[in-house]
């Protein structure tokens, strides 16, 4: 907890001096709001019955729905502050293992590793005006990743004693990057196409390549 603490200061200060040496043009409050998909990597799946099982993948979602609402300010042309929040559909991979227990008794563990998680996301965007109606945006994120998740376990043998239910609820502190390309609509209205990197160390060690489409209005 304290390093966590000692990070987040760290980067608010940062974020505070680099504030303060900006002036007031194009100053303002915007608010954010979109949907796109996650594509998930890597994963620790490791929590099963018996490690020394001959396991296969029977399932596994390597994608997911995400929606997200985001606020921010923006000091000049240059430079604002943004808070995300995102809520990542629930997610599931299933495994099948084979215990070998006698020549003629290899009972099979369905292992099913589901999670739902939702991110904070809190950092600075830079923005480059590339063209009149085009700018792209550059934004290091701090984010709180909460994952609620959970384990559940069925087996055909009436000798393999498994939980049925074990928990993996978690949040932890990640760093991740975003890239955006912004078209404006009109004088408030703007189109915002992302791709958001996700460290989801809390979810079954896993990783996300967020992709999503939003509109952003500007105050």
């Amino acid at each position: 907890m304290k390093i966590h603490i000692t990070i987040i200061s760290r980067f608010l200060t940062a974020i505070v001096a680099a504030a303060s040496a900006t002036g007031a043009s194009g100053a303002g409050f915007h608010i954010e709001a979109g949907a796109g998909v996650a594509v998930y990597g890597g994963g620790d799946y490791s929590l099963v019955p018996d490690q020394s099982a001959d396991r296969s993948a029977d399932s596994k979602d390597d994608a997911g729905g995400v929606v997200f609402l985001a606020g921010g300010y923006r000091f000049n042309d240059v430079f604002g502050l943004k808070l995300t929040y995102q809520s990542f559909e629930r997610a599931t991979t299933t495994f099948v293992d084979e215990v070998v227990i006698a020549e003629n008794d290899v009972p099979t563990i369905v292992s099913a590793f589901t999670d739902q998680v939702q991110v904070l996301t809190f950092g600075p965007e830079l923005r480059w005006q590339a063209a009149p109606r085009f700018a792209l945006v550059l934004s290091p994120e701090l984010s709180v990743v909460f994952s609620d998740a959970e384990l559940r376990t069925f087996t055909d043998s009436p000798v393999v004693q498994v939980i049925p239910t074990i928990p993996h609820s978690d949040d932890d502190v990640t760093f991740g990057v975003s890239v955006a390309g912004e078209l404006r609509l009109s004088e408030r209205l703007l189109l915002s196409a992302r791709y958001r990197h996700v460290d989801m160390d809390v979810s079954w060690d896993r990783r996300a390549d967020v992709f999503s489409l939003g509109l952003k209005m500007e105050f």
